[in-house]
């Protein structure tokens, strides 16, 4: 179905039944124009509906490879090898006399990467 066959159903049903309610209390011209502006209401607002829904549920393709304009929109998830991340290596007795200005010269050091 089409956006256009979509949005003349709901239209035509929010005109019957506004035409439905409104003539208990109205003359039926003022009804006629009350159900013909519902109808004219209900046929922009559903154009306007199915176009954000249209934007908002578009694919975005995600290829890290590809230059466009996603940047930012690839995130790697991948953990790094156990290689790849510096590690503590300290003697047994380093261990025990550790100095905290070396702690944080390697802590400084490893941060900024």
């Amino acid at each position: 179905m089409s956006t256009f066959t979509f949005n003349w159903i709901i239209a035509c049903i929010a005109m019957v039944l506004s035409f439905l309610f409104s003539i208990i209390n109205n003359t039926f011209f003022t009804s006629m124009i009350r159900s013909l502006i519902a109808f004219i209401l209900f046929f922009t607002i559903g154009f306007g509906i199915r176009w954000l829904l249209h934007i908002a549920l578009k694919d975005i393709d995600v290829n890290p490879n590809k230059d466009s304009d996603n940047k930012g929109a690839y995130v790697d998830m991948t953990t790094p090898e156990d290689d790849q991340i510096p590690q503590l290596s300290f003697s047994e007795s380093e261990k025990d006399n550790l100095d905290p200005k070396k702690m944080a010269l390697f802590m400084r050091k490893y941060s900024e990467d």
